[in-house]
């Protein structure tokens, strides 16, 4: 029953970043971490950051869709405080 997006990736970024790929279960982990939030948000994007270098991503990409996540992963998380509580 869990929903994911799979990478959060907003459609103008597709060209460079697709919702799926190598990074995709470490995606679908950080949406889950994010949406349970049982350890810091930061900790769930370092754990992102981990498997997607675990799994091969490229240096450029996972460091792309990390930043990304630490600038933009508020908006997620917020959210999912106010869903689950």
């Amino acid at each position: 029953g869990f929903r994911t997006d799979l990478a959060s990736v907003p459609r103008i970024f597709w060209f460079i970043v697709p919702p799926y790929g190598r990074y995709t279960r470490p995606a679908v982990l950080h949406d889950w971490l994010y949406k349970w939030q049982h350890i810091s948000r930061k900790d769930a994007d370092g754990i992102f950051r981990r498997t997607m270098r675990e799994l091969g991503v490229p240096l450029w990409r996972r460091g792309a869709m990390w930043c990304a996540v630490r600038l933009f992963g508020w908006i997620a998380w917020r959210k999912n405080r106010r869903q689950t509580w």
